[in-house]
C-alpha cells in the first residue's frame, strides 16, 4: 500500500505542471480573445470532444489497430533480423546498410507509392508504420546481443557451454533490457507511422483512421476538433507506452540493476 502511494505521489508534479499549463492556456485565450478557429481554448477542445468524441474514438480505434499490428510485425521482423546479423559479422555488414536506408528514407515520400502498390488500405498503412517503427528494435536488440561481458563469456566457455547455450542463456538474457527499451520507442513510432500513413491515404476516408478526422478538420477550420483528435492520440500513445513499460518492469524487476535499485 505504501509503495503504491509512493508511486502515485511521484507523478503529482507532472499532473500539477499539466494542470497549470491548461489554466495558463485558457487565461491567455480568454484575455486576448483569440478566435477558436485560430487557437482554441481547453474548454473549446473539451466541448468538441463531448460533441464529436464518439466518431473520434471509432477512427482512433482504426489507427490503433494499424499501430498495434505494425508494432508486433516490427518486433517479430526486427528481432529476427537482429538474430541473423549477430551470428556473422559478414551478414551484419551486408544487411545493416539497408536497415539504415530504411531508417533515413522519409516514409512520407514512400507512403504514396506504398498506398498505390497495395490495394488494401489497412495493410498499406501497416507497412508505412512498420518502416518507421522497426529500426529501434533491430538496432537495440543487435547491440544487446553483442554487448557481452568478456568475463561472462570466459566463464561460460570454462563450463563447456555450447553456442546454443551461450546464445540462449547469455546473449538473449543480456539483450532483454535493450529489447524492452526498444519496445518503448517502437510503441510511439508505430502510432506516428499509422498517422503519417493515414495523412497520405486520407482520401480513403475513415479507413485511414483518425488522420482522416485531422485532415477534414483542417480543411473546415475546425481547429478545436483537431486538438481533440491530437489529445486522444496522445492518451492512446501514453497507454501504449505504459503497457510496454509494464512488461519491461515485469521481466527485469527481479534481476536488472535499473529496477532492483529502485525497489530497494
Amino acid at each position: 500500500m505504501f509503495l503504491e502511494m509512493k508511486n502515485m505521489i511521484r507523478y503529482f508534479p507532472a499532473f500539477g505542471l499539466g494542470l497549470g499549463g491548461l489554466i495558463i492556456w485558457q487565461i491567455i485565450v480568454d484575455y486576448f480573445d483569440i478566435p477558436k478557429y485560430l487557437f482554441p481554448s481547453p474548454v473549446n477542445v473539451l466541448d468538441s470532444l463531448f460533441a464529436h468524441g464518439g466518431d473520434m474514438l471509432i477512427h482512433l480505434g482504426v489507427t490503433m489497430e494499424i499501430a498495434v499490428s505494425a508494432f508486433f510485425i516490427a518486433v517479430v521482423v526486427g528481432v529476427g533480423i537482429a538474430f541473423i546479423m549477430v551470428q556473422n559479422e559478414k551478414l551484419e555488414n551486408a544487411i545493416f546498410p539497408y536497415v539504415i536506408i530504411i531508417q533515413v528514407t522519409p516514409v512520407v515520400a514512400l507512403a504514396p507509392l506504398i498506398v498505390l502498390l497495395i490495394n488494401d488500405t489497412f495493410w498499406a498503412l501497416v507497412l508505412c508504420a512498420v518502416l518507421i517503427a522497426i529500426f529501434p528494435v533491430i538496432s537495440n536488440t543487435t547491440l544487446g546481443l553483442k554487448s557481452i561481458s568478456p568475463e561472462l563469456m570466459i566463464l561460460f566457455k570454462m563450463y563447456n557451454a555450447g553456442k546454443v547455450q551461450i546464445f540462449l542463456r547469455l546473449r538473449i538474457m543480456n539483450a532483454l533490457p535493450y529489447f524492452f527499451g526498444s519496445l518503448k520507442i517502437t510503441s510511439g513510432l508505430s502510432i506516428v507511422g499509422a498517422v503519417v500513413g493515414g495523412f497520405v491515404a486520407g482520401s480513403t476516408g475513415a479507413n485511414s483512421g483518425i488522420s482522416y478526422d485531422i485532415l477534414q478538420d483542417g480543411y473546415n477550420l475546425e481547429v478545436s476538433q483537431m486538438f481533440g483528435s491530437v489529445f486522444l492520440l496522445s492518451i492512446a500513445g501514453i497507454l501504449f507506452f505504459s503497457i510496454t513499460s509494464y512488461f519491461n518492469w515485469l521481466f527485469l524487476r527481479k534481476w536488472h540493476e535499473s529496477l532492483v535499485r529502485r525497489t530497494e
